[in-house]
């Protein structure tokens, strides 16, 4: 498997590539550009392995950027890594996105509903959430590409067939 710091790197430049194609010849309008720079971020920072139990990669980038943040963000994530065994669900194409988008939403959405401050859908916003949705979903299926290759040829972490 190849480590945290491989995956994010390749999945950084893939949502800067991504991001630029959007912008400048898929479908350049901005709302679009921003939604797939935003799941491609999401993507970058919400990864399948975060169904590992322990301190991740990602969660040790949040820890630097702030360790109470980082804290929390772990302890927001623990349920999940007990619910989803490692390379299991998490690590289905699609799938394992969705699996994270409900895990982190839910508690959300039924806190704004039951409160309602929850504004009112547009019909409009189901293309950039769709948009989004896509990049996050394309990280993730770089991550198990990166998975099945470093596994195939089993790679150290310095890219060195072993």
């Amino acid at each position: 498997m190849a480590d945290g710091q491989t995956h994010s790197r390749i999945n950084l430049v893939n949502g800067i590539v991504l991001t630029g194609a959007t912008a400048f010849w898929w479908h350049p309008d901005w709302q679009t550009t921003v939604a797939v720079g935003v799941g491609c971020l999401i993507g970058w920072l919400i990864t399948p392995d975060l169904d590992l139990v322990g301190v991740t990669y990602e969660e040790k980038r949040v820890y630097r950027f702030n360790w109470l943040v980082g804290f929390l963000w772990q302890l927001y994530w623990l349920a999940y890594s007990r619910m989803m065994p490692h390379r299991g669900l998490s690590h289905v194409p699609i799938f394992g996105t969705l699996t994270r988008v409900v895990y982190l939403l839910a508690p959300w959405l039924l806190l704004a509903y039951g409160y309602n401050w929850l504004p009112p859908f547009r019909p409009e916003w189901w293309w950039w959430l769709g948009a989004g949705f896509a990049a996050w979903a394309l990280q993730d299926i770089v991550h198990l590409i990166l998975d099945i290759i470093w596994t195939t040829f089993k790679i150290n972490s310095w890219g060195e067939q072993e």
